[in-house]
């Protein structure tokens, strides 16, 4: 779990191994999206995406570097 201040990025380099992101309060933005309260993001591995937290921060669950292991993944 990771709070984040308000306009703080969630990751700072691509994650190896790809990440699930549940939004648990707050919001997200990235690409042009909000991600608020109960969003569920999945990043494929070595997927590069810059999150920043909204105006009021955020916290959020992450787990990363498993996705590698999904079949059908190459």
């Amino acid at each position: 779990m990771q709070r984040l201040d308000a306009g703080e990025l969630l990751f700072t380099e691509t994650i190896s191994g790809g990440a699930e992101i549940m939004v648990l309060a707050g919001e997200l933005h990235a690409d042009g999206e909000t991600f608020s309260r109960y969003s569920w993001i999945r990043l494929p591995t070595d997927t590069p995406l810059e999150m920043v937290s909204g105006p009021s921060g955020a916290t959020v669950y992450i787990k990363t570097g498993y996705l590698a292991q999904v079949i059908g993944v190459r």
